[in-house]
């Protein structure tokens, strides 16, 4: 008859388990683990947000050092054709000047080339 007029069975069942001291103790270990993995989750969370953070710092520096890399190599360009500039500038002072060197007299008065100059250089 309590099953006709009272509550079903595997209510009373349910709450009797529920309100056990065995039980209670599970529950409260259950919601602690839950708590404490929410909790880690969190840090997880956090860990990985600052984590994103540094990748994306990192990438910003790496974009300016490729920015500073190519300032750096169009100054050394502009540098190397500078220098190269230079070099053909000498180079042909070097050659306008070379022809026009004229032998000197020696002291008995007369006048040797180069050339003649270098051969007897050689003739040792």
């Amino acid at each position: 008859m309590l099953r006709v007029f009272g509550e079903p069975v595997s209510k009373k069942r349910t709450e009797q388990s529920l309100n056990s001291p065995d039980s209670t103790n599970l529950n409260t270990q259950t919601v602690q683990s839950c708590t404490a993995l929410e909790h880690q989750l969190e840090l997880e969370k956090l860990k990985n947000e600052h984590l994103r953070q540094q990748v994306s710092d990192q990438k910003q520096l790496i974009e300016n050092y490729q920015q500073q890399i190519g300032q750096l190599n169009k100054t050394l360009e502009k540098a190397n054709a500078s220098i190269h500039d230079f070099a053909q500038v000498r180079l042909l002072e070097f050659k306008q000047f070379e022809p026009s060197v004229e032998p000197q007299p020696e002291k008995d008065g007369t006048v040797k080339s180069i050339t003649e100059k270098k051969k007897r250089w050689w003739d040792f």
